[in-house]
């Protein structure tokens, strides 16, 4: 795999690397980017991963390999304490004056912090802040260099030793967003600084991250609370003497009725639902009536924003890039690792100045969070764009607008439109071939049914674009076993939940715990965390009973105990030895197929004259699949079962892709089969 990625290194090429777990691959890419020379990012899809580069590997490479060279680590901004916001935070008059304590203890942390990242935060401090004090900035609150803290900003100080750095390690939303900006600005905006190679670790979960950072969302009580804050301060700060004030609060006021009207539309809950491609003619015209009220929304706040008075603030930095004015900047006290000399009370500015014009600070904020709104309003009304599914999803239960005029049990807690690109692999695949640098993806998950077809049609490069297999040293062979129930009734029958409870417990109960069990909705493990604590004799846990951290923490020191999780348990965990020796899949994870991203790539494929089961829903699940019992062997001492409770992975037209695609184990159907297996571990 090393030698691979030289290749592709001196080449400026683009390759496409599966290596199994175990085979080492984040220091067989991170050799030879360093040999290289030349500035690499490593983006990752899950903040394990990153935290674990930077934690393990580069520590291992810097110790073993005397390599000298400097990394950097960039979150997202929300992930930073905002020296700003801590500031006003602390002294905020409406913070009682026990506050004092914690407030004291978070800025003298502050003070000594070399990272700035919330998840730093001493445990028992993080429990005594408020849950209502935002101490953590946002793209649109942001004040970038206008700032008074901004040479001591936690977030810039990454941007900054990013510039200066070898490797730099981001997750993959920050990647794609920077891409697309700086494809829509030539290069001169974006997140990360210029860089010349870029490795692709958890490739398989690109396409779903960009469709996810690539598509327009307006959010109906987000938006809300944004209205509802302008009329705020147009009736209660310093802005109610303005002369628009009356009109500016009038026009609040019908954005918040339509809000208010879209809510009432929706009364019965529901997850998710197309808005455009309605069928029936009520619910064309049920489409049609939401649009109108989505325009108005977006021609309201444009009146609004036209309206509002200009903020007097510092004008923002004149390049649209962060690292750019940062480049003169004195971070050298950074690079050095060591932390800000000033803390964050004890900043040249007074107090005086951050507070002179709060209003005025908002009034910026609140012109950035309407260009948001009427951009994607106006594009999801639209709806003209057929490569984007346009979406509405819904979750009702707790808000109540400051308006009053819904209740509790009326008012929705979320409705979200959403309008997200049906091909986003493609868009990520023509920017990633336009930049024309370096680019490794890799995975342990990217061939299916032996080759990488799926994958390279899913982000448009040629079936000649280099690729390589390294299969996992692990002994999957004497060291798994497939458990492929052949008794069990198939998943749509009325009889399945009842034999699926049965049949997990008596598998569970053989293997003392030590089990991992993965479903494919909420609904189902639900329903299956109600009755399987009764049928076993070992404690169960259950996703969202506790944080993911801190459950996988009880799984692990826990040698007996069960766990039971959904999509986000299928990946990226790490649980070695005996904890974990029996993996249970309960379906075959295949996308919902009347959820409108997948309704839409059906439509779009079939346009095109493809089977859109054996081109993407197939291949698609059985990437899935080999995420979920990847979890079993994490060392090469590891031994255990694999089961798939679902008939159609022996007995169907596809059940041979399904067992190719998975590892080379011993496969059995009969629970007796595995007795003697279970027992030897």
């Amino acid at each position: 795999m090393a030698l691979e990625v030289e290749r592709a290194m001196k080449d400026d090429d683009l390759t496409i690397i599966e290596a199994g777990t175990g085979t080492g691959k984040t220091l067989a890419y991170l050799l030879p980017a360093l040999l290289s020379g030349k500035t690499t990012v490593v983006s990752t899809g899950l903040k394990n991963l990153q935290d674990q580069i930077y934690q393990k590997d580069i520590v291992f490479l810097k110790k073993y390999f005397e390599m000298d060279f400097q990394v950097a680590v960039i979150k997202g901004r929300e992930n930073y304490v905002c020296r700003r916001l801590l500031r006003l935070k602390a002294r905020n008059p409406s913070l009682l004056m026990e506050d004092q304590r914690w407030k004291d203890q978070l800025n003298h942390w502050a003070s000594d912090s070399l990272t700035g990242l919330l998840e730093d935060i001493p445990k028992e401090l993080q429990d005594k802040i408020p849950k209502t004090v935002k101490i953590y900035s946002s793209s649109d609150s942001c004040r970038g260099s206008s700032c008074p803290n901004f040479h001591s900003c936690f977030y810039y100080r990454n941007i900054a030793l990013a510039a200066k750095s070898k490797i730099i390690l981001v997750n993959h939303y920050i990647f794609v967003l920077d891409l697309s900006l700086k494809a829509k600005t030539g290069d001169q905006g974006g997140i990360i600084p210029d860089w010349e190679a870029v490795i692709l670790d958890e490739a398989h979960l690109l396409e779903k991250t960009a469709t996810e950072c690539l598509g327009y969302v307006f959010e109906v009580s987000e938006s809300a609370k944004t209205i509802e804050g302008l009329i705020e301060l147009f009736e209660k700060g310093i802005m109610k003497d303005s002369p628009m004030a009356e009109a500016i609060i009038e026009l609040c006021q019908e954005i918040i009725d339509i809000l208010d009207s879209i809510s009432s539309f929706y009364k019965e809950s529901f997850s998710e639902r197309e808005l455009y491609t309605y069928e029936t003619p009520r619910e064309k015209e049920n489409s049609r009536e939401i649009a109108q009220k989505l325009r108005a929304v977006s021609d309201r706040c444009e009146a609004l924003s036209r309206t509002l008075p200009s903020p007097k603030l510092n004008p923002a930095p004149a390049s649209s890039s962060p690292w750019g004015s940062l480049q003169n900047s004195d971070y050298g006290k950074f690079s050095s690792g060591q932390p800000p000399q000033a803390g964050p009370f004890q900043e040249a500015v007074t107090w005086e100045e951050l507070v002179d014009q709060p209003d005025e600070e908002r009034l910026d904020l609140f012109q950035k969070k309407l260009a948001t709104i009427i951009q994607n309003t106006s594009f999801i009304a639209d709806h003209s764009d057929e490569t984007f599914v346009y979406q509405v999803s819904a979750k009702f239960g707790a808000y109540e607008p400051k308006s009053g005029k819904k209740s509790k049990k009326e008012a929705p807690l979320k409705i979200s439109f959403a309008a997200l690109p049906i091909e986003a692999g493609q868009i990520l695949g023509d920017m990633l071939r336009r930049i024309e640098k370096t680019t490794v993806l890799t995975s342990a998950t990217l061939s299916t049914s032996g080759n990488f077809n799926f994958f390279k049609n899913r982000f448009g490069f040629s079936q000649e674009t280099p690729s390589l297999t390294l299969d996992s040293p692990f002994d999957y062979a004497a060291n798994t076993v497939l458990y492929l129930p052949a008794h069990i009734p198939g998943v749509d029958d009325s009889h399945y939940p009842e034999a699926f409870l049965r049949e997990t417990a008596q598998l569970l109960n053989l293997s003392k715990g030590r089990g991992l069990v993965l479903f494919t909705s909420n609904e189902k493990l639900k329903m299956a965390a109600a009755g399987l604590p009764d049928l076993v004799a070992w404690p169960v846990m259950v996703q969202n009973d506790d944080t993911k951290a801190n459950l996988l923490e009880r799984f692990k020191n826990n040698v007996n105990s069960i766990l039971m999780a959904t999509a986000s348990f299928w990946q990226g965990i790490d649980v070695p030895g005996e904890s974990l020796s029996v993996v249970i899949i309960d379906r075959l994870p295949f996308e919902h197929p009347f959820r409108p991203l997948a309704k839409g790539r059906k439509r779009l494929l079939e346009q095109r004259g493809q089977n859109a089961f054996n081109s993407y829903a197939l291949p698609h699940m059985l990437l899935t699949l080999r995420q979920g019992l990847g979890r079993l062997l994490r060392s090469s001492s590891d031994r255990g079962v694999l089961a798939i409770f679902d008939k159609r992975a022996a007995h169907s037209s596809y059940a041979k892709d399904i067992q190719k695609s998975l590892p080379p184990s011993l496969k059995v159907d009969k629970l007796s089969d595995l007795e003697e297996f279970l027992a030897s571990i």
